[in-house]
């Protein structure tokens, strides 16, 4: 392929696939119990030292996302997110959600390392190689 060629198949083809990957990553992590939902729930795993990461919607509000994200630099978690509220609830089949948390596990590791593909792959604009 050409660079113009690579770039729009990054763009075209395999963003959306690894997009629809994390959707069914975060649907079994929640189906598996491996991933909370509710924002209490959230809030008393990571009290009691059981949250390994913090699921931050991307349109969570300003005090929403500063509340976790100093949470989780104090307790050393990660934080992150790639999906609205909307898309978020409607994934999981509940009503929109800013936060969510995952427990560990092997989702967990697959919904990291998809988390960081995507991210630098989204950095990638059509004609950039």
């Amino acid at each position: 392929m050409l660079d113009g060629e690579v770039s729009h198949y990054i763009v075209d083809s395999l963003l959306p696939a690894l997009r629809k990957r994390y959707s069914e990553v975060l649907l079994v992590g929640y189906q598996t119990g491996e991933l909370i939902y509710r924002s209490e729930l959230v809030e008393q795993a990571a009290r009691e030292d059981r949250l390994m990461c913090y699921v931050l919607a991307t349109d969570a509000g300003a005090a929403t996302r500063a509340k976790y994200e100093r949470n989780a630099q104090r307790k050393r978690l990660i934080c992150c997110g790639l999906l609205s509220k909307n898309v978020i609830g409607s994934v999981l089949g509940c009503s929109p959600r800013s936060v969510l948390g995952w427990l560990g596990g092997r989702g967990y590791r697959r919904f990291l390392h998809l988390e960081s593909m995507i991210s630098q792959l989204s950095a990638v604009k059509v004609g950039d190689l």
